[in-house]
């Protein structure tokens, strides 16, 4: 490859051109130097880059000096040189890629400024989420609490009653109070031979102390002596007065399905608007409409306990003889 000679401007490089390093260099005006050009490929981010012929590297001295404008324009740059000021190069970044740049960088800020926005809605909807699933714990806790230290009441002052010893347990919230009352084993022949009007005190006292508690609740529940000519099946009425159930087969007074169908309607009011009862053979046919809206769970327990109370208070019935259908706005919900 033949010599040559050339004067030396400013030159600017930074590369690895195959494992050689390109180094800056400045050398004084007017001198003379011997150079030769360089056989080599220069890579720019790992892409090899494509000079003119005419603006090869050159080696001088060992050291590589690449052509500016070659190189400047390959890596995206203005390259200037003006006749009147001869001696100098400008070399600046194309105003079209700066504002590209601006515009990608102001969309990536938006953009994260809306994800932002976002997850800090989604924090606050979590947070009153939070906020409202604590509320619901204190008011069921404190539904569970007053509830357990009135059961205890109840069983400190009628626990021991007449000389019969009687378990007292009570269900439900403020709005509805299930109560369930079962005479010992033991004490069973002391409660039979207690007076109608003593065994019918003791329920009323018991309603009258949980209204005292609760003055809008309606009472329900139940006495279990073992028999069901001694057993009280009761409720409040809509001016808190309690009522009595018949009292099943040892004292005869089986319900019709007239009768049934009053009986349930009363009995379950805070959840049920109508019931029809039909009796075909030894099978009973219960359709239930509800005035309000009901989980699963308590559709499944409400048809439960109706089955239970049919079968007591109606001749020669079984569980699996009873269908009961329930439906809500007309639709059919079990």
């Amino acid at each position: 490859m033949k010599n040559m000679k050339k004067k030396a401007v400013a030159v600017l490089g930074a590369a690895t051109i195959l494992g050689t390093s390109v180094f800056t260099g400045v050398m004084a005006a007017g001198t003379d130097v011997v150079g030769k050009i360089a056989n080599m490929t220069i890579f720019n981010n790992g892409a090899a880059m494509s000079l003119p012929a005419d603006q090869k590297p050159i080696i001088v001295n060992n050291r590589t000096y690449l052509p500016v404008r070659a190189l400047g324009e390959a890596l995206d740059k203005n390259i200037d040189w003006t006749a009147s000021n001869p001696n100098s190069v400008y070399i600046t970044d194309k105003s079209g890629q700066n504002q590209q740049d601006i515009n990608y960088l102001l969309q990536q800020i938006t953009k994260a400024q809306a994800d932002v926005k976002e997850k800090d809605a989604k924090i606050v909807t979590l947070e009153d989420k939070v906020k409202e699933l604590e509320a619901k714990l204190k008011e069921q806790d404190d539904k569970i609490g007053n509830l357990s230290d009135l059961e205890k009441k109840l069983n400190r002052d009628y626990g021991d009653y007449k000389k019969v010893r009687l378990d007292i347990v009570l269900k439900g919230d403020k709005d509805e109070v299930k109560v369930d009352v079962v005479v010992s084993k033991s004490d069973r022949g002391t409660w039979d031979n207690l007076y109608d009007k003593e065994r019918k005190d003791l329920v009323e006292d018991i309603v009258y102390t949980i209204q005292k508690e609760y003055k809008n609740a309606s009472v329900k529940g139940y006495v279990n002596s073992g028999l069901n000519s001694t057993s009280l099946d009761f409720y409040t009425d809509k001016r808190g007065d309690v009522q009595y159930y018949g009292t099943g087969s040892s004292s005869g007074s089986y319900l019709t399905a007239t009768e049934m169908k009053t009986y349930l309607e009363n009995r379950y009011r805070n959840d049920v608007d109508r019931v029809s009862v039909s009796v075909s053979g030894y099978n009973v046919d219960v359709e239930v409409d509800l005035y309000k809206d009901l989980y699963d769970s308590e559709i499944r327990n409400l048809v439960d306990e109706m089955k239970s109370d049919i079968v007591y208070q109606m001749k020669d019935v079984y569980k699996q003889d009873i269908l009961i259908k329930v439906y809500y706005k007309n639709q059919k919900v079990y």
